[in-house]
């Protein structure tokens, strides 16, 4: 969108400022295709908003601006929008806007700045912890101690904002690397399937970055030195990411005594493969036990296994039972009658 769009210069005759009334606010959406909008595209807000600004005139340009920006993102089918950071403490007028809360929630705070974190706290809070509320980091040179860190990861944190300045250059052949901390930064980011956007536009020696008539992106190096760091990670097993798009949800309770779990549900939970692990080991030491060495050929341990499903924990005691050396009968109780074909 245009940076100078301001509306009450816009409105004053006396502005020296082109009239942009007449002018169109923001570029044409032509210049990407619709699908390149929605899948490659996020929008961002300007960073000098400023909603809760003592000034009344600031404070309603910048209503209008958002609210014209915002517009405009939807328009185009942009999935989201990075909006700057509030100003200090004081952010309720500034959180009743996004999500169109109604001015009632709108009350004059202290302005003292505060750490990012309870920023991002009050924020939310006064958002009502709108689910479309996600957090964007900016990386930056000095980073803050590990715990600090930490505690995002238990934050909606959808990317974060790594600036070519964050680069180094090696002495020996010229070539880009980030600091030791901030490359396991950023791979604790990749575990927690946070995106890095590459910012900046200040660009080393762009000449190196010519070849033969061709001229690539300026921060393709900065590109290739984050991709480094993800190809240089332990690659997850099966198990990790069969959980990765479950982590961190809490999952709607099912009420199997009065539906029929379906088979899909059967088949997420049979891939928890550390569940019947340990059920075999705790079944295995209890039948050892329960009867001795002496008595492992006359005494049958008799388990009943209720709620079955499809058999998981029925194949982890009958194994149990032949790690222990001891006779088991097992009786399977389910009532879910197309599971229970399972069992034959």
């Amino acid at each position: 969108m245009y940076p100078g769009f301001v509306p009450t210069e816009d409105n004053d005759p006396n502005s020296r400022i082109l009239d942009h009334r007449l002018l169109p606010y923001a570029g044409s959406d032509f210049n990407v295709s619709c699908n390149r909008w929605n899948k490659l595209a996020y929008g961002k807000i300007s960073p000098w908003l400023d909603l809760d600004s003592e000034d009344e005139t600031t404070r309603k340009d910048a209503e209008t601006i958002l609210k014209k920006q915002i517009e405009w993102a939807s328009y185009l089918s942009i999935k989201a929008c990075v909006l700057p950071t509030p100003k200090g403490n004081c952010c309720a007028n500034y959180a009743r806007f996004p999500f169109g809360m109604s001015d009632d929630d709108y009350s004059p705070g202290s302005n003292d700045l505060v750490d990012s974190w309870k920023t991002w706290n009050s924020f939310r809070l006064l958002c009502d912890y709108h689910n479309q509320l996600m957090v964007v980091l900016d990386i930056m040179r000095v980073l803050p101690p590990e715990n600090s860190q930490k505690r995002w990861y238990g934050e909606p944190v959808t990317a974060a904002i790594l600036d070519s300045d964050m680069f180094l250059t090696k002495t020996r052949g010229n070539t880009l690397y980030l600091p030791k901390r901030h490359q396991k930064l950023i791979a604790d980011f990749f575990d927690h399937d946070i995106r890095i956007i590459i910012s900046g536009l200040q660009v080393r020696n762009e000449a190196q970055f010519t070849t033969e008539g061709s001229k690539p992106h300026p921060l393709l190096p900065y590109r290739d030195q984050v991709s480094n760091i993800y190809k240089q990670m332990v690659p997850p097993s099966e198990q990790e990411r069969l959980e990765f798009g479950m982590r961190d949800f809490l999952q709607l309770p099912l009420r199997p005594l009065r539906n029929y779990t379906q088979a899909k549900s059967y088949d997420t939970w049979e891939k928890d493969k550390v569940k019947y692990i340990n059920y075999e080991i705790a079944i295995c030491k209890a039948l050892r036990d329960r009867v001795s060495n002496e008595k492992a050929s006359e005494i049958a341990t008799v388990l009943v296994v209720v709620g079955a499903g499809r058999g998981p924990l029925v194949r982890s005691s009958v194994q149990a039972a032949k790690r222990a050396g001891r006779k088991l009968k097992v009786y399977a109780v389910e009532k879910n009658p197309q599971a229970a074909i399972a069992l034959d």
